[in-house]
């Protein structure tokens, strides 16, 4: 039985599906760590912040609420790890060197335009991670 869920999340549609997909798992005396990635690559290359990034981050922000909101109805214990790093190679790390026993990814991620992209996150956690991978579509 899992007892230590980490989920990988940004502000797509899939990362939201699969925080609430914890609730299939038997929820007692578990512990929910959500995971997001803050590019590093993207971070240099957007010195400056546009009222439209602010507004991006004010929803990202918002959405993290829903999903914490979310655990606590639950009454499923929880934390959240903000790191800054490359994506793929800052998850991974994270997840294989962490004391979890399975993690949960979105199929895709934020939009059709990114979807190449994020989508390649799942599968390079999915061919390297220590264990099991759960991938919500």
């Amino acid at each position: 039985m899992y007892k230590s869920i980490i989920i990988a999340v940004d502000d797509s549609k899939n990362a939201r599906r699969a925080v609430k997909e914890v609730i299939n798992f038997n929820t007692t005396n578990i512990h929910v760590t959500l995971v997001h990635v803050k590019d590093a690559k993207a971070t240099r290359d957007s010195l400056l912040h546009t009222r439209d990034e602010i507004s991006e981050k004010q929803e990202a922000m918002n959405w993290l609420q829903l999903s914490l909101d979310f655990l606590e109805d639950n009454d499923i214990r929880y934390e959240v790890k903000l790191i800054h790093g490359l994506v793929k190679e800052a998850l991974l790390d994270e997840i294989n060197n962490g004391n979890y026993d399975v993690v949960l990814i979105g199929r895709t991620g934020k939009n059709i335009i990114k979807d190449f992209i994020v989508g390649s996150v799942s599968k390079s956690i999915i061919k390297a991670a220590n264990i099991p991978v759960l991938v919500v579509n």
